[in-house]
């Protein structure tokens, strides 16, 4: 009986400390899971305030990126116009170019035409003139020669008319002492039939023939010197004719 008492005293004893123990350790865990629940709650609120500060960044970064691709769009688009209004102008230059340089191409072809026709006219220009010029030597030596002629014509022209001149003088001289020879018979009647008047009609028939041939002589002189140009010292020569013969004359 002291042995199921002292077993029984034990047993309550071991209830009780297990008691004890089980009620401590449900203390200490209840204990642990408040502060973990405090953690836990500390923790759950640390995460919240980051997840709405993740938030509140999130959409502040996506309105400004918003913005942004708003503002890049609007960029984009103005960009993409006048890249497409650079290529109308490219190629509006392009076009302009290919026309420019066909009208190069051509006008280098038309030049190269327009000078070759030039130097073929500039030699034949130049042939005519050699030519030209050759002629007009030919006849500047035509006419030196022609005018040394009519010169010598022009002076042997000159000497034969001094001849005449001065043998008209003498005719007119004797003539005029003839007249002063003849009697006042002869004077009335200049045809009376003498010795002495027939002498003198010899002599004038005689002056009369040289006189005729010299005419005729000097008229196929004065005909070869008409027939070539007349220059000023052969209008000078010719001039020099009537003024000759009336000073002997006189």
């Amino acid at each position: 009986a002291e042995v199921d008492q002292l077993e029984a005293e034990q047993e309550a004893e071991f209830r009780t400390e297990h008691e004890q123990n089980r009620e401590e350790n449900k203390n200490k865990n209840i204990e642990d899971i408040n502060m973990l629940r405090l953690t836990l709650d500390q923790h759950i609120e640390d995460l919240e305030l980051s997840f709405e500060q993740a938030h509140l960044q999130y959409l502040q970064n996506t309105d400004q990126r918003t913005q942004e691709f708003k503002y890049l769009r609007e960029q984009d688009a103005q960009q993409s116009r006048q890249i497409e209004q650079k290529i109308r102008r490219i190629e509006g230059l392009q076009a302009r170019l290919a026309h420019w340089r066909a009208k190069v191409a051509q006008n280098v072809r038309e030049n190269a035409e327009r000078n070759r026709l030039l130097l073929e006219e500039r030699n034949a220009i130049q042939a005519h003139f050699q030519a030209l010029k050759g002629r007009m030597n030919r006849f500047r030596a035509d006419q030196g020669k022609r005018l040394a002629r009519l010169t010598k014509d022009a002076h042997a022209c000159k000497d034969k008319l001094d001849e005449k001149i001065a043998m008209a003088e003498r005719i007119l001289k004797l003539a005029e002492l003839a007249r002063k020879q003849e009697t006042e018979q002869e004077k009335v009647i200049p045809f009376f039939l003498s010795a002495q008047g027939d002498q003198l009609d010899r002599e004038a028939q005689v002056m009369a023939d040289k006189q005729a041939q010299a005419n005729v002589e000097g008229e196929a002189d004065v005909k070869i010197a008409w027939e070539e140009p007349v220059t000023p010292l052969q209008a000078s020569a010719w001039d020099r004719v009537p003024g000759g013969g009336g000073e002997g004359g006189e």
